[in-house]
């Protein structure tokens, strides 16, 4: 069964921001997580209750609930990290 992949306001700015070549990359993580949401790792703190998910030097933080992955932010591992959304 695929979950259907939401991009949020953030995330989908960063997304097409991103290259072509690191857009297909990314690309591929969310066909994955649409499959297996669980895949990525669990965060904590500020960012309990979401996950994260390595894409090259690239990071997808998601979340995923009632059958659907909200895809929150994409981007560089020093800064996407920096505010929880």
């Amino acid at each position: 069964m695929s979950w259907p992949i939401h991009l949020d306001g953030s995330g989908r700015r960063a997304y097409r921001k991103l290259p072509p070549p690191a857009r297909a990359r990314v690309d591929a993580v969310l066909r994955e997580l649409g499959y297996d949401p669980a895949a990525g790792r669990a965060l904590t703190g500020d960012w309990a209750g979401r996950r994260s998910r390595r894409c090259g030097s690239l990071r997808v933080i998601y979340r995923f609930a009632d059958e659907t992955v909200q895809v929150l932010a994409i981007g560089p591992r020093r800064s996407v990290y920096r505010r929880p959304r």
